[in-house]
């Protein structure tokens, strides 16, 4: 109001009117204007380490400026974990993620259920196998027996001579074995009463 020019002029806004008393002016402020903007300034770094503190931390917003946001890492890997999230939580490629595991499940289920029939079928095999050569071992020596009860002489002349008795005992044996062995065997075909007994 002091230094500058009557308002009624149109032609000179603002311009100053006492120029030797402005300089004066300026030069005095100096020393008030100087410590004053230095006490702002540490005034100004004081809040922005509080709001920062304060703020720290909070990961949805950046300690920094705005053109300074990319030096905050942990603003960055919020925001990163925010794009990963949206791109995961896409629906469709929820849906499709689903419909591969259950594709993929049935596939392993599949060849789960095939290798157990296999397997499956290849001990029945070993079991009929080991059941046809117990079966083929028993039919070989009671027709031994019986040939070596009907002929005494081929007894001699075995690599083992066999005593009677004890030939006898190992045919009585032999023939409840296969009695049972044949019984257990009419029962696994399906007949349940055979018509013959020994």
């Amino acid at each position: 109001m002091v230094f500058l020019q009557n308002g009624t002029d149109d032609s000179k806004v603002l311009a100053i009117n006492n120029r030797n008393a402005f300089f004066n002016y300026q030069y005095f402020m100096v020393f008030i204007n100087a410590p004053l903007g230095l006490f702002s300034c540490l005034m100004r770094i004081v809040k922005a380490t509080a709001f920062g503190l304060w703020s720290l931390p909070r990961l949805d917003g950046s300690t920094l400026s705005r053109r300074f946001e990319q030096y905050d890492n942990g603003y960055g890997a919020y925001v990163s974990l925010l794009h990963l999230e949206n791109s995961v939580n896409n629906p469709v490629v929820v849906v499709f993620i689903n419909l591969l595991m259950e594709s993929q499940k049935k596939r392993i289920s599949r060849s789960i259920q095939a290798s157990a029939f296999r397997l499956e079928k290849s001990l029945t095999f070993f079991d009929s196998k080991s059941l046809f050569s117990n079966r083929r071992v028993i039919r070989n020596r009671w027709h031994l027996y019986v040939t070596l009860i009907n002929n005494p002489a081929l007894r001699t002349s075995r690599r083992t001579r066999l005593d009677v008795p004890t030939m006898v005992n190992r045919m009585i044996q032999t023939a409840a074995g296969l009695h049972d062995y044949l019984l257990d065997d009419w029962h696994y075909q399906g007949y349940d009463n055979p018509s013959w007994h020994m």
